[in-house]
């Protein structure tokens, strides 16, 4: 399960990118990988964007 350092540290990860496309990737990315901790379904992505958390 992510912690308060591990989200300082993605969080930090994502402002600093300067390019907005990989922003969006690098916070899908953390999103899916607290899901499926949570033993959830991934979000559907498509062309960089997360269409659905089901």
């Amino acid at each position: 399960m992510p912690n308060k350092m591990n989200n300082e540290k993605m969080f930090d990860l994502i402002k600093k990118e300067p390019s907005n496309s990989k922003k969006q990737l690098l916070m899908v990315s953390y999103v899916t990988k607290i899901l499926e901790e949570k033993k959830k379904p991934s979000p559907i992505v498509v062309g960089g964007c997360a269409l659905s958390y089901t």
